[in-house]
């Protein structure tokens, strides 16, 4: 077998490339592939790598749910606190309520006292007009 030199390696070489100049375009777009397969597999391993970091636990859910818990019956109390305070204005609300009604039930009282009164007087005048002759026009 004959040995070759370095030279003659390097012009066959040239003559294969010269004669089919799609093996390099073959070679450059199977290194391309890689490297974007290079590429894009490294950024799914930063993405994983994020989302990893990003991804809650068990443990994480767990203490989300405690707190939003926890919150909620803040909130709760909040309400009934509220809600008591209103309960309070309400009765304030019907003793003035009552109150009314009882100032309703004396002024009620007042008016029949005072048509009592106004017949009485009236009845009297009717007696005096009978009496002197004089007509009162009311």
């Amino acid at each position: 077998m004959e040995k070759l030199d370095e030279a003659r390696i390097r012009e066959m070489i040239k003559k294969v490339l010269q004669d089919e100049p799609e093996i390099v375009l073959n070679i450059i777009r199977e290194k391309g592939e890689l490297l974007i397969y290079e590429k894009t597999r490294d950024v799914i391993k930063e993405e994983i790598g994020e989302l990893r970091d990003k991804a809650a636990t068990k443990d994480d859910i767990k203490m989300l749910i405690e707190f939003i818990n926890a919150r909620f019956e803040d909130v709760n109390r909040r309400f009934e606190d509220v809600n008591r305070r209103f309960e309070d204005v309400n009765r304030r609300f019907e003793d003035v309520n009552k109150r009314f009604e009882d100032i309703n039930r004396r002024f009620e009282d007042m008016n029949k006292r005072i048509e009592f009164i106004e017949k009485i007087l009236i009845f009297l005048l009717g007696i005096n007009i009978i009496n002197t002759g004089t007509v009162i026009l009311i």
